[in-house]
Order: C-alpha cells, then sequence, then structure tokens
C-alpha cells in the first residue's frame, strides 16, 4: 500500500512540475486517472516553477476576479476593491491573467483539433479538421492583432463570442460536425 502511495505521489509531482519523469504506466490506472492527469498539465506549477501550465497563482487570480463579479452582480453600486494578501491588484493585472488563461486553453483547442485532423481516415474529414483549425487561428490572429494595434479595430468576433449568439452557433455547429467526423472514424474501422 505504501509502494502504491509513494508511485502515484510521484507521478502526480512529475506531471505537475512538467518534468515529464513516470515510473509506472499511469495510462493502466484507468480513465480517471489520465482526465486527471490532464487536469494537472494544464494546472502546472506554482508562481515560481518553470512548469508549463497556468500556474496556480493565475487560477486564483481568476477565482478571486470571479468571486468579485459575483459580488457586483448582487451589489450592482458598491465599489469593489481586488486584494490579494490584503494588496490591491490591479484591473490590467487581472486582464492580462484572464487573457493569458483564455490564450493558453484557445491554443490548445487549435492544436487539439489539428491533431484530430492528422489522425482522420478520410480525406473529407481530415480537410474538414485543418479548415476548423484554420478559422480558429484565423479568428484568434486577428483579434489578437486588433487588440495589440496591429491591425485596425473592426467587427470582427471573437470564436464563439457575439452580440447576438450567432458566433456562438455558428463555431459550436463547426466544432460538432468534426467532432461527429472524428467519431465516426473510429466506428468505421
Amino acid at each position: 500500500m505504501i509502494d502504491k502511495i509513494r508511485i502515484s505521489s510521484f507521478n502526480v509531482i512529475s506531471i505537475l512540475s512538467g518534468t515529464g519523469y513516470v515510473t509506472d504506466d499511469f495510462g493502466l490506472w484507468g480513465k480517471f486517472s489520465l482526465v486527471f492527469f490532464l487536469f494537472l498539465m494544464f494546472i502546472g506549477g506554482c508562481a515560481g516553477s518553470t512548469a508549463c501550465g497556468i500556474k496556480i497563482f493565475r487560477l486564483q487570480m481568476l477565482l478571486i476576479f470571479l468571486k468579485d463579479q459575483i459580488k457586483k452582480l448582487i451589489y450592482p453600486n458598491s465599489v469593489i476593491i481586488t486584494k490579494y494578501n490584503n494588496q490591491k491588484i490591479s484591473d490590467d493585472f487581472i486582464k492580462s491573467v484572464i487573457i493569458f488563461i483564455f490564450t493558453f486553453l484557445f491554443i490548445f483547442l487549435i492544436i487539439r483539433v489539428l491533431v484530430l485532423a492528422e489522425q482522420q481516415k478520410s480525406q473529407f474529414a481530415r480537410v474538414y479538421g485543418y479548415s476548423v483549425g484554420a478559422i480558429l487561428f484565423f479568428h484568434f490572429f486577428i483579434n489578437v492583432g486588433m487588440v495589440t494595434g496591429l491591425f485596425p479595430t473592426v467587427g470582427i468576433p471573437l470564436p464563439f463570442f457575439s452580440y447576438g449568439g450567432s458566433g456562438l452557433w455558428g463555431f459550436t455547429i463547426l466544432l460538432f460536425i468534426f467532432v461527429r467526423l472524428d467519431a465516426s472514424n473510429y466506428y468505421y474501422t
């Protein structure tokens, strides 16, 4: 029992820190462990570590921001100062953390779509997957260009976001068609 705790603790710390060392094939531990390790890889290490991932500090900032936004919804006329360890946090810092987290997740989504597209057996599914990845990358690139001032600010919405909800519908349908094509890739083999 102690040996199993030691092996699982070592693998959790290794995945969390990004070192890549493993002592056991955790793929044999079941689906839950794979999803849990994927979640740990997204978290990464602590604020000063060189581990890949979002970092625990940024997730804490996101949770503080979400808590303050809920307070603003409940008390709309109140002035809420965002604090961490009794120190005021600037709005620019919170915005940079949120931008980093969404950029990290969006780049992961684009890479995942391209990897799935490469694994398709049907030429139509492969081209469709590359097209979905290209459309997502194009929207991401244009919006980053507009925010940084490289491109003029125009009315192209962020992927999955728009005022009327049409962007959400369009991108969701686009992705779910690709998910269905990917699922049929496994049914007919």
